[in-house]
């Protein structure tokens, strides 16, 4: 078996990157289709740069004569920011407390409310998340 390094890393949050209706495709119902817009941030370009010279090095510190690299890929990310946590309704889905801003018996959570997200699942940030909203609900006045 060939030995295998892995790199990976967390992009930035930036108001530029996110998921919202395409003003002009639509499904076969009418729906609006979701539209991505995303790209690599320079300071995470520059950090897989240098995790690729780090492998690179280790490759050559074992004495391995042939190696074979592949480009960063987007495929695995975790989606997350699409009902997006904040202090202020202006520019966020629900609140602290994971409520929606515009339905008040509505609570969301998942990785959907984190403004940005690890490259590992953040099963546990969420499974905290749950508990905490939990909690929320469940003491006097919670569901109001």
């Amino acid at each position: 078996m060939s030995p295998v390094i892995s790199a990976s890393a967390e992009t930035l949050p930036n108001r530029d990157k996110r998921i919202d209706l395409d003003p002009e495709l639509r499904d076969r119902a009418g729906v609006p289709r979701p539209r991505v817009t995303f790209a690599l941030d320079p300071y995470t370009s520059a950090g897989l740069a240098e995790a690729l010279k780090v492998n690179r090095d280790i490759f050559d510190a074992m004495g391995a004569t042939e190696t074979q690299f592949n480009a960063p890929y987007l495929s695995n990310a975790i989606i997350a920011g699409t009902t997006r946590m904040g202090h202020e309704e202006k520019g966020s889905v629900v609140n602290a407390h994971l409520r929606s801003n515009e339905h008040a018996n509505l609570s969301i959570c998942g990785a959907s409310t984190h403004v940005t997200a690890p490259v590992n699942a953040p099963s546990l940030t969420i499974t905290a998340m749950a508990y905490r909203l939990a909690d929320h609900l469940a003491a006097p006045g919670g569901m109001v």
